[in-house]
């Protein structure tokens, strides 16, 4: 049992060794994966950030441009008067508010000092309905409210002032938004006239400039095109008249030596005929060579048909001189 115990208590404390050193030894025997794995995280991270960096600055670039370009055309177009004017009408309506803002605190001030010399006359006349039972606090509270009404009034008269003063201010004003209103859209309508008109131009332009290349083309590109062709044709059917005079040549020297042997030939058949006696007498015909008339024949057939060969070409020769010659005179004329 002891023995037991202790085998497995050794296995216990061995398998945890065991897989410590196995795990150890695989991290171990892979460094190089780790290595590459990290590099290429790396090198994905600063690919992808420099990516991002360059497109940044791309449509920063590019924002900057567009922007610059619409500036350049604005001030071109005369639009740049018109952004002023709206630059304008908005600063009047931020002023207006203000305004209309300090018109509505006068004009509160203007009602609190209204009510407040309001309460101190009501408080006065209490004083007064009772008069004949006043005491010396009633004289000295009936001075202090006579006082103070009249510094109420003049109060009373400053807010009343500010109070007309912000109101036609805000008059003011508002006339001059209107104003700026009025100038700002006649402007636009202006500038959109003269956009329209500047298409119009623009437009009648390019049909003149179409209208003036199509005269240009009938005028001056199709009697080039005509002259260039006629001339392309010309040299061609110059260059054809050339081969079909030296293919007619060619077939007349060949003709002409075809008939000085067909000549030769029937001299040598001719001589050959005379040389020959005449037998009346049925005598067995003598034994000839039977190669010598069957190669005669042949060679005639031969000769025959190699004059019928060239005198086609000669023919087909001459009539395409011939019609080279026409169709040259056809143009020339």
């Amino acid at each position: 049992m002891n023995s037991s115990r202790l085998a497995r208590h050794s296995q216990r404390f061995v398998s945890p060794i065991r897989s410590f050193s196995s795990t150890s030894c695989a991290r171990a025997a892979n460094p190089w994966r780790d290595d590459l794995r990290n590099k290429i995280r790396s090198i994905s991270t600063q690919g992808t950030d420099t990516v991002k960096e360059r497109t940044n600055a791309l449509v920063l670039r590019a924002s900057a441009n567009i922007a610059q370009l619409g500036a350049r055309l604005n001030e071109v177009t005369g639009y740049k008067e018109i952004e002023a004017l709206k630059s304008a009408v908005y600063a009047r309506e931020q002023d207006i508010k203000d305004i209309r803002r300090e018109a509505r605190e006068a004009k509160k001030a203007y009602e609190q000092a209204v009510a407040e010399r309001s309460s101190c006359q009501r408080q006065v006349n209490d004083l007064l309905q009772r008069k004949s039972s006043w005491n010396s606090s009633d004289v000295s509270q009936f001075t202090t409210l006579i006082q103070q009404d009249h510094d109420l009034e003049q109060a009373e008269i400053r807010a009343k002032e500010r109070s007309a003063a912000a109101e036609q201010l805000l008059e003011t004003q508002f006339n001059e938004l209107m104003r700026a209103i009025l100038n700002r859209y006649h402007e636009e309508q202006i500038w959109s006239d003269k956009i329209r008109s500047a298409s119009t131009y623009g437009q009648l332009g390019a049909l003149g400039l179409n209208l003036l290349v199509f005269i240009l083309a009938i005028v001056v590109v199709e009697p080039w095109k005509r002259k260039r062709l006629g001339e392309t044709f010309e040299q061609r059917m110059i260059v054809l008249e050339r081969e079909n005079q030296a293919l007619m040549k060619d077939g007349m020297q060949k003709l002409e030596e075809h008939f000085e042997k067909q000549e030769e030939i029937l001299t040598r058949l001719a001589a050959m005929s005379t040389l020959t006696p005449v037998d009346h007498s049925p005598a067995p015909a003598p034994p000839s060579d039977q190669n010598s008339a069957p190669v005669t024949l042949a060679s005639l057939e031969d000769v025959l048909s190699a004059q019928s060969l060239r005198d086609a070409r000669v023919l087909w020769a001459i009539g395409g001189t011939i019609g080279g010659s026409l169709i040259t005179f056809l143009l020339t004329r």
